[in-house]
């Protein structure tokens, strides 16, 4: 789904012209040019790639100072800490330290997206490598910062979806549910409902 998203090729054994559009805002997004499509659409992914290049190149070198430090701010991180700099604008344009912690990645893959403020954020597991309050905490800014966007949250940890407006439940590539949280939850033998309760068991 989300490979149709951002146009990254026929899903495999879909013939092509086999049917169905995808509409950003009404927009069917096969009229779109590439540019403008991804322009609006920011991932935040299951393994955060921090690239070996200046903080500013790693957040996006094409936004001001300001609009960079603020997002990363937004995420907790500082810019001096993550490159051993002694001021942030020479933070900037010193490569990231390699040795930050997974959490400070994928906190990093966070500031990437919502300095980009895009109409539709996409959390592919974003979470998966991280503990519990690392993952409250990365979520809990991506919540904050993103009240204009449409957050498309893919994640085995169901309560990590669990304040999401609608779910699809999906097993073994099979659509099973597309519904409210309250109305998975109330279908007390279905497959939501049951692998909630089974997930918040094993938690406690």
């Amino acid at each position: 789904m989300v490979s149709l998203l951002l146009r990254l090729g026929p899903l495999k054994g879909v013939p092509p012209n086999s049917g169905g559009r995808v509409l950003l805002d009404g927009v069917d997004i096969s009229t779109l040019k590439f540019d403008n499509l991804r322009k609006v659409i920011a991932v935040v992914p299951q393994e955060p790639t921090v690239f070996s290049a200046p903080l500013k190149v790693n957040v996006g070198v094409e936004f001001t100072d300001a609009e960079v430090i603020t997002a990363l701010e937004w995420c907790h991180l500082d810019a001096r800490q993550i490159t051993n700099r002694y001021t942030t604008p020479e933070a900037l344009w010193t490569n990231v330290h390699e040795n930050i912690s997974v959490g400070q990645q994928q906190l990093l893959m966070a500031a990437r997206a919502l300095v980009r403020r895009p109409k539709v954020l996409v959390l592919d597991e974003c979470t998966a490598a991280l503990d519990r309050d690392m993952a409250d905490k990365l979520l809990e800014v991506i919540n904050t910062h993103s009240k204009e966007a449409t957050v498309l949250s893919i994640a085995h940890r169901l309560r990590f979806v669990i304040k999401s407006d609608r779910i699809l439940v999906l097993a073994n590539g099979e659509f099973i549910a597309l519904d409210t949280v309250d109305n998975l939850l109330k279908d007390e033998d279905g497959y939501f409902a049951t692998n909630y309760r089974l997930e918040q068991r094993n938690e406690d």
